[in-house]
């Protein structure tokens, strides 16, 4: 049975549409607040963060690892603090 790959089409697809929109927005709207804490910049860097830590590590580790599952949580809110403080470009 062969292995499902339209998944990677659409991950292209979708990739495009981010980065087109990222490319879009102006410096107040990288500032513009998304719920209490973040801004539209912050969910960005949130999303490349994750994106960039899926494509790093192994979900199988992660599964095994207790240190590892604290890490795969804790890391991204620790850092949502130091990326408020980024200049937006």
């Amino acid at each position: 049975m062969a292995l499902d790959r339209s998944f990677v089409e659409k991950n292209r697809a979708s990739t495009t549409r981010i980065r087109e929109l990222a490319a879009s927005l102006s410096d107040d709207d990288l500032k513009r607040p998304v719920g209490e804490h973040w801004t539209v910049a912050v969910a960005l860097a949130h999303i490349a963060f994750w994106d960039r830590r899926v494509l790093g590590f192994r979900l199988n580790y992660w599964s095994k690892s207790v240190h590892s599952i604290c890490a795969m949580w804790c890391v991204p809110c620790t850092v949502a603090n130091i990326w408020m403080r980024l200049i937006v470009r």
